[in-house]
């Protein structure tokens, strides 16, 4: 356990108590409920520290690709949300909209998809 307990541990966990209201009469005549544990750590957290993770340097991809299965490029390859259509028209819709002041579009649309689906399935 020293082992485990040596790892680093990420951004922190926090536990908010939420309560949900369900959809049966209790014995008292009143809808019944329950306390839950809702456990959640910052998102902006998570994807810094992803990041910042010297593992996943060369595993992360910033900006979407087209991948094919045939050297013609005739059938395309759909395995990571990168190679998926959606990644490039939502780029298209962004790029649309950015404040022409924007130096480099491309360091905007980064940040923007900077998400852990960045990750390959495969990892």
């Amino acid at each position: 356990m020293q082992k485990v307990d040596s790892l680093a541990t990420g951004p922190q966990w926090t536990c908010e108590i939420v309560t949900a209201h369900g959809n049966k009469i209790g014995q008292d005549g009143t809808m019944m409920t329950e306390d839950l544990e809702l456990w959640k750590r910052d998102p902006v957290d998570c994807v810094k520290e992803l990041i910042g993770n010297p593992a996943f340097r060369n595993l992360i991809s910033y900006v979407p690709q087209r991948a094919y299965a045939d050297r013609a490029g005739l059938k395309r390859i759909f395995d990571e949300m990168w190679t998926a259509d959606w990644w490039w028209d939502t780029q298209v819709k962004i790029a649309v909209f950015c404040e022409p002041k924007l130096q480099n579009t491309n360091e905007y649309l980064r940040g923007t998809f900077l998400k852990v689906s960045s990750l390959p399935l495969s990892y």
